[in-house]
């Protein structure tokens, strides 16, 4: 039987182990970590598309045309158009596919972000759909909700596919005629060569890996936090390389604004998204200053891409909340619960606090007479009811309340922008523009800024991966089927020839 062997057991990586057995293959799937899921143990699981079962029942007017043309206004058309079509052509299919097998998805599905600050750029029409939470988990729980329902999917069909946990893939092994033949994988101290008809490189970014993104993104901020799985170390786009792939937009990235690190493990971890939707300045009332203590931006701003971009534009990427005593009151339901629930017992004085404006900026780093006259021209725009810097709308009352209190942040990432070059069809794309027949490629290892640009278009981090890793488990299973066809034909011409 055909072998095709899916490099990774996450969000892309399950689906394309599902299709490829369904494409008449057998599979093994070689996964690093001791169990299935990948992202979706960390993601919330949005997932955004177009021309859906849901949607029709709804009434909802919707196309993938129009989806493809949001998100290339959203990305600024530095989306991969090609990439981006087969995208959103098949994300309804695959949000389709998910109801089948047996994802329930919350009654708002598809649902539109509203309100005065949303996290992501509104698309056009409502498209995103969101899993119910499993078992009642908040957060990532929609996530396993889909890993559960993935994982049924996998254990219908043990007999055609084999899971090979704590086992690494370290190398492609290429034929004379460039197909790839084998994966030299290694678990523990043994390695070994696996024989395979087609291969699915399914590995994730490299979010978490501190010294790649340094060397692919120059201007990498170093006050950026990532929220990335610890995993997303890049493996999958080191094996591609190696073996001779072309890698797209590596030095691409977007920050969300923004989040705080836990001070133990300050490159990797995050605990609370401190987006503008859930703190709204025209109930909070702060402003925002960077390392050199100025405003750099309306803290109303409705465009979320214009605070990121505002934010990656400040020294280290970092974003300092500054606010009074009776703001910081009215925030006690919108931020200290969510602050005692994630640092309680980790880390301490996540909001500052000091009896002057000089004395906070000491405490934050920040220079002090600079956050002064800050604060002061802050003060005297809502005195006179504008803001002459940045028109902002929203000013609810002075900063001259003491207490005073800041609270450090940075800018994010939750996902790479750079990674393997792809053609249409999910096929890695080589360095002199051919294609390898037999290797592709799924998910955040093809880097993000093939599908979105250069922003986060909301729910395709999850969406990319489903659909292409429908689209390469498909193509991989008639990959490696294809030799077993034609050596059979060619034996039965033979036989028929000897009779």
């Amino acid at each position: 039987m055909a072998e095709v062997i899916v490099i990774g057991g996450g969000n892309a990586g399950l689906p394309a182990a599902i299709h490829a057995v369904d494409g008449g293959a057998h599979v093994t799937v070689v996964e690093k970590t001791g169990e299935l899921g990948g992202a979706l143990w960390f993601t919330s699981h949005s997932i955004s598309g177009a021309g859906t079962q849901m949607q029709q029942r709804r009434g909802i007017i919707d196309s993938p045309q129009a989806h493809f043309d949001d998100i290339w206004r959203i990305g600024h058309g530095c989306a991969t158009p090609e990439i981006l079509r087969v995208a959103t052509e098949g994300a309804g299919a695959a949000i389709d596919w998910l109801e089948a097998i047996g994802v329930p998805f919350t009654h708002e599905s598809p649902w539109q972000q509203r309100g005065r600050m949303p996290g992501h750029a509104v698309y056009g029409a409502p498209r995103t759909y969101t899993p119910i939470p499993l078992d009642g988990i908040a957060g990532s729980g929609p996530g396993r909700q889909v890993l559960r329902a993935l994982e049924r999917q996998i254990d219908q069909r043990r007999d055609q596919l084999t899971i090979r946990y704590r086992t690494r893939a370290e190398r492609l092994i290429l034929g004379q005629d460039g197909r790839v033949t084998a994966v030299r994988v290694r678990r523990e101290d043994r390695t070994e060569d696996l024989p395979a008809d087609a291969v699915v490189l399914a590995t994730g970014g490299f979010g978490a890996n501190r010294t790649m993104l340094r060397a692919c993104i120059p201007d990498f901020p170093d006050g950026a936090i990532s929220i990335c799985p610890p995993h997303a170390q890049g493996d999958g786009i080191r094996l591609a390389e190696e073996a001779g792939a072309a890698l797209v937009n590596m030095d691409m990235f977007v920050v969300v604004a923004s989040g705080i690190a836990d001070r133990r493990a300050p490159e990797l971890a995050i605990y609370w998204l401190m987006l503008p939707a859930a703190r709204p300045p025209a109930i909070a009332g702060d402003i925002w200053v960077n390392r050199q203590g100025k405003r750099f931006i309306r803290e109303d701003e409705v465009s979320p891409d214009a605070r990121e971009v505002a934010l990656m534009a400040q020294p280290g990427c970092e974003l300092f909340a500054i606010f009074d005593e009776p703001m910081r009151r009215g925030l006690t339901e919108e931020v200290a619960a969510t602050t005692r629930a994630s640092f309680e017992g980790r880390t301490p004085n996540i909001i500052f606090s000091a009896p002057t404006i000089e004395d906070l900026a000491d405490r934050l780093g920040l220079p002090p007479p600079a956050l002064r006259a800050t604060v002061d021209r802050y003060n005297a725009a809502v005195d006179a009811g504008h803001d002459p810097d940045f028109g902002r709308e929203s000013m609810p009352k002075r900063i001259d309340s003491p207490p005073f209190h800041g609270l450090p942040s940075a800018g994010m990432i939750f996902l790479t922008h750079g990674g393997v070059k792809i053609a249409p069809d999910a096929r890695v794309v080589r360095t002199d523009g051919s294609v390898f027949p037999n290797l592709f490629a799924a998910g955040e290892v093809m880097g993000a800024g093939q599908v979105m640009g250069r922003a986060f278009a909301g729910g395709q981090g999850v969406g990319m991966a489903l659909t292409f890793g429908i689209l390469a488990g498909t193509n991989a299973a008639a990959a490696a089927i294809a030799p077993h066809l034609a050596d059979s034909k060619r034996s039965k011409n033979a036989s028929s020839r000897a009779t």
